[in-house]
């Protein structure tokens, strides 16, 4: 038996974060759950259908989908009386680039 296979870990390493920590200068994405679910939103077209996709409460996406925009300070959705509206952010864009 190797020393990786009596630590529990085929690899013989405690982790893989560990063995990415541990490369300087490689990039690699981390995982969010706000964008999940800020796309399931969209696709779905409302907080409630997002929720049962996702199996959470409602209030948990919306949770989601609000710290998601104070972290970018934008509105991702106009919340009207009849359902959300995704909103363009094309000019900002352009705005920022033009700082």
């Amino acid at each position: 038996m190797s020393e990786g296979e009596r630590r529990g870990n085929y690899w013989g390493t405690e982790s893989i974060s560990d063995d990415l920590k541990s490369q300087r200068g490689v990039n690699y994405m981390m995982y969010n759950p706000q964008l999940d679910t800020f796309i399931c939103v969209v696709e779905a077209g409302s907080f409630s259908k997002a929720a049962e996709e996702l199996y959470i409460s409602a209030p948990a996406v919306i949770k989601q989908i609000n710290s998601l925009e104070n972290s970018l300070d934008l509105q991702l959705f106009e919340r009207t009386h009849r359902g959300l509206i995704i909103r363009k952010l094309v000019n900002r864009s352009i705005r920022m680039q033009n700082i």
